[in-house]
């Protein structure tokens, strides 16, 4: 189906249209209740199965297996078989209508080759609540404001403190960061991400991960300040072996939570099937991708701060860095398992390859823990396994 000439007009007047022709953060104001009226939802939404190419259509009716909430399964219809997506801020928040408005920013064509279209009749700044991260205290606001169907954003503090810096505030109080969180909402919300309230098993499971982390960290710190003293040599072998014997029990309760969904279970042995994934690593990933919607593997790699970041200006090229704009105990583990992988033929030669261009071991590490991110939304998202092949065919 071809839309109306009519529809391609209204199509050319979309704020998000505009938004990638002019590259403007402000949406354009649109006088809908005269859009509405042109609007055919007849038209719009009906689609003829005889359009599809038969390729696509034989792919489509290939059963598979996938872990993925209600949520993410309407996304996945909509982007492929609709023109259209109306999205009313007076109902519950999900992420339905923020993903599909991004994808139809993005571009996006459906099957029948027809680029996406988001409607919002109303302004969602009448609906919107915002706080900033700390610890699990937000939780329960944030939940609760989603639950009455406000749109929440759950702010980093750290990016809230250098917006106050840029504009200069000098005060600091409770009036103040309020104000300054609504400031910051109503200028950058387009950018910002919804917040998803996570499953109470995806919160348990985090929790204990975030846990056997500090864990070890204070296994690590109590060996390191206590190993060499007169004395203490069985004392500190007795304690180690509490704390080994704690962690052990946390990551039976992690492997239990995982193993309480088959589904959860099959998408947890496939990103385990991914050299130098283990035990720990595997669950970590598949609560994030689990939890969160990835658009494109180049997504996943920048939530886990693993994406370069330039610092150019003029004629001057600077160095190459981390942006370490994430959570950091998941980029503890990916370079873990990097550093795991790397002993295995799978990955050696890939990691030689970076030696051999006289990168340091902690450059071709960190190269090495982006890749095995790239390849866990790759696996998790195609529903595959692993394959070593693809690592070093680009090699020779």
């Amino acid at each position: 189906m071809r839309p109306s000439t009519e529809i391609d007009t209204l199509r050319q007047q979309l704020p998000y249209h505009r938004l990638r022709q002019v590259r403007k953060g402000k949406v354009l104001p649109i006088d809908w209740p005269t859009e509405w009226e042109r609007f055919d939802a007849n038209e719009l939404f009906a689609f003829d199965m005889a359009t599809i190419p038969p390729k696509l259509l034989e792919n489509m009716r290939k059963r598979q297996d996938v872990l993925m909430d209600g949520n993410q399964a309407a996304i996945s219809v909509l982007t492929r078989l609709v023109d259209g997506l109306c999205g009313y801020p007076i109902t519950p928040s999900t992420p339905i209508a923020e993903t599909f408005a991004r994808v139809a920013a993005n571009g996006h064509k459906n099957l029948f080759g027809n680029e996406l279209m988001y409607f919002q009749p109303s302004d969602e700044l009448s609906a919107i609540a915002a706080v900033e991260a700390t610890s699990t205290y937000h939780e329960v606001l944030a939940d609760l404001a989603h639950r009455h169907g406000l749109l929440v954003y759950v702010l980093n503090p750290k990016d809230v403190r250098h917006y106050a810096k840029g504009v200069g505030l000098r005060g600091k109080t409770d009036r103040v960061d309020a104000a300054l969180i609504a400031r910051y909402i109503a200028h950058e919300y387009t950018k910002l991400h919804l917040y998803r309230p996570a499953s109470p098993e995806q919160r348990q499971l985090q929790r204990l991960l975030t846990r056997r982390a500090k864990l070890s960290r204070a296994r690590v710190s109590v060996q390191h300040s206590l190993q060499g003293l007169p004395g203490l040599k069985v004392p500190l072998r007795n304690l180690l072996e509490r704390f080994d014997a704690l962690i052990g029990v946390i990551d039976a309760r992690i492997q239990a939570l995982v193993n309480a969904c088959p589904q959860r279970q099959s998408a947890c042995r496939r990103l385990r099937s991914i050299k130098g994934v283990g035990p720990v690593v595997g669950p970590a990933l598949l609560n994030t991708l689990e939890h969160f919607v990835f658009e494109r593997a180049d997504s996943f790699v920048a939530y886990t701060g693993l994406d370069p970041r330039p610092d150019d200006s003029g004629k001057r090229t600077g160095r190459r860095r981390l942006s370490k704009h994430g959570p950091s105990e998941l980029r503890r583990l990916l370079y873990n398992a990097a550093m795991a992988a790397v002993t295995s033929p799978a990955w050696k030669p890939l990691y030689q390859h970076y030696l051999d261009k006289k990168l340091s071991r902690t450059e071709a590490l960190v190269i090495i823990a982006r890749k095995i991110a790239r390849t866990a939304w790759s696996v998790y998202t195609h529903n595959t396994t692993f394959d070593p092949q693809r690592l070093t065919s680009g090699l020779t």
